[in-house]
This record gives structure tokens, sequence and C-alpha cells, in this order.
């Protein structure tokens, strides 16, 4: 009886928890039963779309990567000042793409977030952007991994000859929703176009992109949202990345490119990307 209570009153709190986050019991099952478009697009790489008519409150567009990195690596690749994830993914050789982390979008185009190709750091954090850089991606050879970030410590970091992304906010650590605590700022549950990088196991990673700010066809989620629907898909390990008007998912073996649907009506340029090979 005591064990049946206390099931009870863990059900309750998860269900009021996630009622404050915009979450039903029934999103699980949406996410679960949906009618996934799945084409495998080459050994180790297959794309899956689902339209959901109401998922977290309102219709939504989500497109998966889903990718074996022992077959197909990746890599993370610093732009030429602002570019399109499409052209400088196909200029590299690469088999599919998403944007990466967070820029300047004024005239320098540099990343405001650590970054790191084989060990040489292209940029540092521009300031503490607190949960927007509280984690990081590290790929080194055909290993990836996402793990949290300190900020004030990473001058001090030695990169070795891994590539590294820092982004935020880190959504899923060892298969658990992230607590945003009770003063997250706008960017956390404000519904939003977004991208995130997904590690299920060693040799499952993910690439989602959720689209957003498309009345009618797809409102967006919020990062507790996003985080949910990574742990839903198997995700052990989840890292937001840049979202809104920056999120693009690409495959060369798909013929329109972009998978998703850009909010501003088209791809567009960012700083930085992760390629995938």
């Amino acid at each position: 009886m005591k064990r049946f209570f206390s099931c009870l009153v863990t059900l309750f709190a998860t269900s009021f928890l996630w009622a404050q986050s915009g979450i039903s019991n029934l999103d699980s099952l949406w996410i679960a039963r949906a009618d996934w478009h799945e084409v495998k697009l080459d050994k180790g790489l297959v794309y899956r779309h689902a339209s959901f008519k109401d998922l977290y409150g309102g219709p939504q567009q989500v497109y998966v990567f889903q990718i074996n990195p022992k077959r197909h690596p990746l890599q993370v690749l610093v732009h030429e000042g602002r570019e399109l994830v499409s052209e400088k993914a196909a200029a590299g050789g690469a088999v599919a793409a998403i944007n990466g982390t967070y820029f300047d979008m004024g005239k320098t185009a540099r990343s405001v977030c650590y970054t790191a190709v084989e060990g040489k750091v292209t940029d540092y954090t521009k300031n503490d952007l607190g949960l927007l850089s509280n984690g990081a991606v590290f790929i080194q050879k055909k290993k990836v991994q996402i793990v949290p970030w300190e900020v004030q410590e990473e001058k001090q970091y030695y990169a070795g000859k891994k590539d590294i992304m820092v982004s935020g906010p880190l959504m899923l650590v060892n298969g658990k929703e992230v607590d945003f605590g009770s003063n997250p700022g706008s960017h956390i549950p404000t519904p939003n176009p977004r991208s995130g990088i997904v590690v299920k196991d060693k040799k499952t990673i993910f690439l989602i992109v959720v689209d957003g700010r498309q009345p009618g066809r797809a409102s967006g989620v919020t990062i507790p949202q996003f985080a949910h629907l990574s742990r839903i898909l198997g995700g052990r390990e989840a890292l937001n990345l840049d979202g809104g008007g920056s999120s693009s998912l690409w495959s060369v073996f798909l013929e329109r490119g972009v998978a998703n649907k850009p909010s501003d009506g088209r791809e567009r340029t960012v700083s930085n990307s992760i390629l995938v090979k």
C-alpha cells in the first residue's frame, strides 16, 4: 500500500511539473505512436519526420537524423563569417549537417560560445551566457559526448585534439531532464524553432530540429518540451543549439537539401555548424 501511495504521489508530482511546462501525459504517447516518415539515407544515417496536430498544445513538425558516428563521424565547422549550412556542408563533403551554436549577428559574425576545431580554439564565450553556455559537445575521432561546461574554467581547458562546441541549455543528463529553475529567463519557457544534438549511446546520435513561428503548421517548443521530446526519443544526453531562424537540418541525400522549413522563409546564414561526414 505504501509503495502504491508513493507511486501515486510521484505520478501527480510529475504531472504537475509537466503541466507547469506545457507538457501533458499524452504528449509522450503522441511521440511514441506518431506516424514517423522514415527514410534510410545511407548505412548509418536515417531520416525521420513527423507531423503532429496537437503536441505540447499545438501543431508541430519534428525532423530527426539518426547517425551512427562509427560510420559517419561528426565534425565542428567554423564558417568564414556568416554562411549557409547547406553550402558549407556540401563544399566540405558532408552527407548531413545542422546549424551550430550562438553567434554575433553583427559585423564580427563570430561565435559567442567557446569553439575548438581539432584542439585549436577559435572562440571563447563572450561574457557568461549562463544557461545558454552550460554544456558542450566533445567530438574526437568517432566518439561524441555531451558534457556540462564551466565558462569560468574554459581558458584553462586543454582541448587536446577534440572538436568542441559550447551551447545550451544542457537538456538531458544521464537520461534525466534538467531542472531549469524558477527564473530561467525568457529564452527557455517561450516556444520557438529549436535545434539540438542528442546522444543515445555510442552508436546512436540524433540531430533534431523542431520548426516554429508558423501558425497552423508549427508552433515551436519550449526548452523543457524539447528536453522531454529528446528523452522520449531515447536520448541520455542532450544539448540545445542555436534556434529560431537559424534552425536548419540538411542532407545531400534529400532532394530539397534542407529538411525543415526555416522560420525566416529561407535558410539563414550562420557562423558555425556540425557536419556529418
